[in-house]
């Protein structure tokens, strides 16, 4: 039970050191996610708005 602990533990550091070193390519997928999900209610909006007008 202890080792099964021991190997979880050492996945995880290797999954944490790998973020660490490709941390930029992190920050510029969460800067696009930000801008996408500020930009999608004005896109939606718009859509809705354009088929109103085309009924």
């Amino acid at each position: 039970m202890v080792w099964v602990l021991l190997d979880g533990v050492g996945a995880l550091k290797d999954e944490w050191e790998y973020l660490q070193q490709h941390s930029g390519i992190l920050i510029w997928q969460v800067i696009a996610l930000c801008m996408v999900s500020f930009t999608a209610p004005f896109r939606l909006g718009k859509s809705i708005t354009e088929l109103r007008h085309s009924m």
